[in-house]
């Protein structure tokens, strides 16, 4: 046998050298790596999320009701604070709210370490098809809306029309709702909350179920039939964020949907917004 195709000796005292990792075990091995690389389960999700939510409404009726009280808007007697959100009030709400959500989620998402923050969050890289295959649900689903508003018509919904009449910046209030709303609530549904839940028993249904409720939940500002649209939306996004794995491509949708509804109320005729 030729001396260069011998086994190189092991010396006394030298392990064997290996390509493969090390495989750590046992009491003294550090628990980042006994962890499974996993998202939150099902309760931790769910009730982070929540936490979440509840922080998120507090905050922003807070930031709401001092901007009422700025402007002199009388409150008293007034039960449902959503009613009175105007312009300014809800511009300032997201804005300010929207930092402080991405941190906390962050964070959650950095306790779960090895378990990487973007995949925690489903900040996946996306195909173009992906975010012309959720414009098209998008299409459809907005056809289903027309048709929806030819047999159950309402009138445009009292609070929206208040807040595009009272904005101040209505520039900002546009980038309040078709930018960083959108961002924050995808990140929150469709990213940390369906990560997690997509990955617990309940799977792709249960998941698209919970951040489909959730998701129009928060919204409590629009009637039934609004409601009901925004369900269906709802389930365009979850839909599209199983099949991409990503929020960016419901992230465009999202924003592009609510582009739609900006124009919609800003070329509404002025008047008087019906208070409840």
């Amino acid at each position: 046998m030729p001396e260069s195709s011998m086994p190189e000796p092991v010396k006394p005292g030298n392990p064997p050298v290996s390509d493969a990792p090390p495989v750590l075990t046992g009491p003294g091995a550090p628990s980042t790596l006994l962890r499974a690389a996993t998202p939150w389960g099902l309760w931790p999700s769910l009730s982070l999320s929540l936490a979440a939510i509840v922080g998120l409404s507090i905050f922003q009726g807070v930031i709401c009701v001092l901007f009422l009280l700025r402007e002199g808007t009388p409150i008293g007697g007034h039960l449902v604070l959503s009613r009175l959100v105007t312009g300014n009030a809800l511009t300032a709400a997201i804005l300010m709210v929207a930092p402080l959500l991405v941190i906390f989620l962050v964070q959650m998402a950095r306790f779960r370490s090895p378990y990487p923050i973007r995949d925690h969050l489903a900040l996946r890289p996306f195909s173009r098809r992906d975010v012309l295959v959720g414009f098209g649900w998008l299409l459809a689903t907005t056809s289903v809306s027309i048709a929806v508003d030819h047999w159950w018509p309402e009138p445009p919904n009292a609070t929206m029309k208040l807040v595009f009449q009272t904005a101040s910046v209505p520039a900002l209030l546009w980038i309040a709702i078709v930018l960083v709303g959108p961002f924050y609530e995808e990140l929150l549904f469709r990213g940390f909350l369906m990560e997690g839940l997509l990955q617990s028993r309940i799977g792709k249904p249960g998941a698209m179920a919970a951040s489909t409720l959730a998701f129009t939940a928060i919204h409590t500002q629009y009637g039934l039939r609004e409601l009901v649209q925004i369900l269906v939306l709802g389930i365009v996004l979850a839909g599209l964020r199983i099949r991409t794995r990503s929020i960016g491509p419901s992230l465009l949708v999202h924003a592009g949907n609510n582009l739609v509804a900006c124009i919609v109320y800003s070329t509404l005729p002025e008047g008087p917004s019906a208070q409840p």
